[in-house]
């Protein structure tokens, strides 16, 4: 899913305001009131370049789809400033590198949160566990699942909401316990966005009619936006 945002910028007779065209990558700036709604709380977004229309021979209509990924909270054409910038060459290798860049190691604050599902003493069985709402757009950096003893397997799948509501959907493939490990980890490529007031729930499951394990722990590896 995206966004799409329209812009009318004005120009020199003749000639279109940006050096940057359909396909390119722009950046939208949100107003300073709005920044939290972008993902990152840069007050940035990132968007493709998807029309340009000439209005007349000093304006001209650019329509821009912005990733989902980019957002905390949903955007409209009035929280953003009414302009664009191309992203250069340079602006993309730079992003680029900053993307490889391990998150302990820049501004980001990480946050481990350690949930106990199941006591040592009490078997792990199929069931939803509701976990946490938040008001406020966070990252999940990394998810592991353990259990205190017994052969598995045991299957946790996270899922998220809708903000204010309790439809789930969804956000990992399932976390899969089995002997002779006791616990299993999940390091997405990119980070999971769980954007503000929506929850988080366990879906836990298993392979028999009777437990097979005891204990379970879901630590959650977070950062806030």
């Amino acid at each position: 899913m995206a966004t799409t945002l329209t812009f009318t910028l004005p120009s020199n007779p003749g000639c279109p305001p940006l050096v940057c065209g359909v396909g390119n990558l722009t950046f939208v700036k949100l107003l300073t009131d709005q920044k939290a709604k972008s993902a990152d709380g840069s007050g940035y977004l990132r968007a493709t370049i998807t029309a340009v229309q000439q209005l007349s021979l000093t304006s001209w209509k650019y329509t821009v789809s912005v990733p989902d990924s980019e957002l905390a909270n949903p955007v409209t054409g009035a929280d953003v400033e009414p302009s664009l910038c191309c992203v250069s060459c340079a602006d993309a290798a730079i992003l680029a590198k900053l993307a490889q860049i391990d998150p302990s190691e820049t501004t980001v604050r990480l946050n481990w949160q350690t949930i106990s599902l199941r006591d040592p003493d009490q078997g792990v069985v199929i069931g939803d566990t509701y976990l946490l709402r938040r008001n406020v757009a966070f990252r999940i950096h990394a998810i592991e699942i353990a259990i205190c003893s017994g052969a598995g397997p045991v299957d946790l799948t996270l899922q998220v909401s809708g903000g204010n509501n309790e439809i789930y959907v969804d956000l990992t493939s399932a976390l899969t316990v089995s002997a002779p490990q006791l616990t299993a980890r999940l390091d997405p490529e990119i980070s999971l966005l769980v954007p503000a007031k929506c929850a988080l729930r366990a879906r836990v499951s298993h392979g028999g009619i009777y437990p097979s394990a005891y204990g379970l722990e879901l630590h959650l590896l977070t950062s806030e936006i």
